[in-house]
């Protein structure tokens, strides 16, 4: 008696319920040998093998001894060999085998008569890209299978190591994984389904067909996205960018969990993220950095925004609006950076706080263009054991309705605040709330008081410090009062159409310059450290003045050449 084998007239690695069938005369089977002895038919039971020998991944399997009805349970994670299936009935497999190539699936019996009842799902081949610079996925020979020039068969591994190639999808593909170890882009207005996109490091991708099914994003380099993706997306490692027009579900999307890969997410100009979830917490999980980019457009979050989690959350404000109706945390349990560095983020819900380093560390910085706008006030350090960092330089501006609370909950926190050149603060005041780290630095930066009189810092709380690059403030035409030592080696400039008050000694060695329009206000015996510049168009008020007391000591005073100054007596 001959034996055949029968096996699929099917591409290879396709997955299929076999109902179409060749034959070929075959003589020979090998493979560890299914008794179904065990009672359970369970694969993993060693009982239903011959000599309670279970097979490993890479043997080739023989269910021809006994009608199968095997049961592919959880404890079996392998792909064999070769597969031999019995004669006579068909076996009645619950679950999925794997098996090394088409030619290794082939089924004995000694007629053709019924339909299996089970699935094969072969291990996937590799293909390499073979089309040169431009051509079509499915054209023939345009893919390297085995070394050998291959037309694409779905279900396979796409590989791409052709430096800048452009592939057109003429047909929906159905790939296992795609690797781009060189820079390429696909197209086309068909559809591409694969479960892993890698791409190596310092190259870019981009697919600008539509993707569909559950996508994984791995390797250290750059995905680019053109098209709208609803359906599951796990960035797992290096960036994912979304661009034109492109919009992805943020319900239905997933971040790594190994911490030594960092993720980035880009959302271009044009692009938009879909179901933002109200409140929204951008937040790493599993100890993975991550960033998430905004480059444009208007955003609207309708509750509040979390900054923060297991690791170092970061978001880059590049462009465009970004309105939170309610309160904006960063450090929310984790580290947390909020980078302004284009158009501008509002919180616009009044008498809520701003938090930075709510309850970890936590950085806010503005520049260039970037604006922070605050209907409330800004904490900067909140809970126990956090501190917050606010950085303002290069044009960024922030606009606060209410104060700059350093230390807002606890003494346990820390506070800093650098004003660099070309950046502006507005806010009514700065002041240290409960005991702890508070500090204001002048690096050649703006403070102005936004509203109110009174006291533009507390007299002892906040460490008030200016650097060489000195630093203004600005009283905005209103009647302000500097209550406290400021310290440092740089100078400040007084400006605004209104009058500043300076009641207690000063130690910073720079120069106090006296704007055009600007009425400085001194008396009482107060000491500048360094020298006072008047300039045209300026008022030097001596209060509190009696004929025999200095009222003022500086260690120089400078008027201009031309112009004039005021020197008024006891404000008359």
């Amino acid at each position: 008696t001959v034996n055949r084998k029968f096996y699929p007239a099917i591409a290879p690695t396709q997955s299929s319920s076999y109902d179409t069938f060749v034959t070929e005369e075959w003589t020979e089977r090998t493979g560890k040998k299914w008794t179904g002895l065990g009672g359970d038919n369970k694969m993993s039971n060693a009982a239903n093998w011959a000599n309670n020998d279970m097979p490993e991944a890479g043997d080739d399997i023989d269910f021809t001894i006994a009608v199968p009805n095997a049961e592919i349970d959880a404890n079996i994670d392998a792909t064999f060999g070769k597969v031999w299936l019995g004669a006579g009935d068909l076996p009645a497999f619950t679950g999925t085998l794997s098996a090394t190539a088409v030619n290794d699936l082939t089924r004995m019996q000694t007629y053709d008569t019924a339909t299996a009842d089970f699935t094969f799902t072969l291990a996937a081949q590799d293909f390499a890209w073979n089309g040169g610079a431009a051509a079509n996925w499915s054209d023939v020979n345009v893919w390297m299978n085995a070394d050998a020039a291959a037309t694409w068969a779905d279900n396979n591994n796409a590989i791409f190591n052709t430096a800048n190639a452009t592939v057109t999808l003429n047909d929906n593909v159905t790939a296992n994984s795609l690797a781009f170890d060189a820079p390429a882009t696909i197209g086309g207005a068909a559809t591409l389904t694969a479960s892993s996109v890698s791409v190596a490091s310092d190259v870019t991708a981009v697919i600008s067909a539509p993707t569909v099914g559950a996508l994984e994003k791995t390797g250290a380099g750059a995905l680019t996205l053109t098209e709208n993706r609803t359906d599951v997306t796990t960035l797992t490692e290096g960036t994912l960018a979304l661009v034109g027009t492109a919009s992805l579900d943020w319900t239905q999307l997933a971040f790594g969990t190994d911490p030594a890969k960092p993720v980035t997410l880009e959302v271009g100009p044009d692009a938009t993220i879909a179901n933002i979830p109200n409140p929204w917490k951008v937040q790493s999980a599993n100890g993975v950095d991550t960033v998430f980019c905004k480059q444009g457009g208007d955003w609207l979050v309708r509750d509040q925004l979390y900054l923060g989690g297991g690791a170092t959350a970061s978001f880059q404000h590049n462009g465009g609006n970004l309105t939170v109706w309610g309160f904006l945390s960063v450090g929310e349990g984790g580290t947390g950076l909020l980078d302004i560095c284009g158009g501008t983020v509002k919180s616009t819900r009044s008498g809520t706080y701003t938090l930075i380093g709510n309850n970890r560390a936590a950085t806010v910085v503005v520049s260039n263009s970037g604006s922070l706008v605050v209907s409330g006030s800004v904490a900067v350090g909140n809970q126990p054991g956090s501190s917050g960092t606010l950085v303002v330089a290069d044009g960024g501006t922030v606009s606060v309705g209410g104060s700059l609370i350093f230390c807002n909950r606890n003494a346990s926190t820390s506070g800093r605040v650098d004003l660099g050149r070309g950046g502006v603060i507005a806010a009514v005041n700065a002041y240290r709330k409960n005991a702890g780290s508070a500090t204001f630095n002048f690096d050649g930066g703006t403070f102005k008081k936004s509203s109110g009189t009174g006291d533009i810092f507390d007299a002892s709380g906040v460490d008030v410090v200016v650097s060489a690059n000195g630093g203004t403030i600005d009283n905005n035409g209103l009647a302000i009062t500097i209550p406290c030592t400021i310290t440092g080696v740089g100078g400040l400039t007084l400006s605004g159409a209104g009058t500043t008050t300076v009641s207690a000694d000063q130690s910073y060695t720079g120069t106090t310059t006296v704007s055009n329009g600007t009425t400085l206000s001194v008396g009482g015996g107060v000491t500048l450290a360094g020298p006072l510049a008047l300039e045209a168009g300026s008022t030097l008020n001596l209060v509190s003045y009696t004929h025999g007391v200095t009222p003022v000591v500086a260690s120089a005073l400078a008027l201009p050449e031309s112009g004039t100054v005021a020197l008024t007596l006891n404000g008359g």
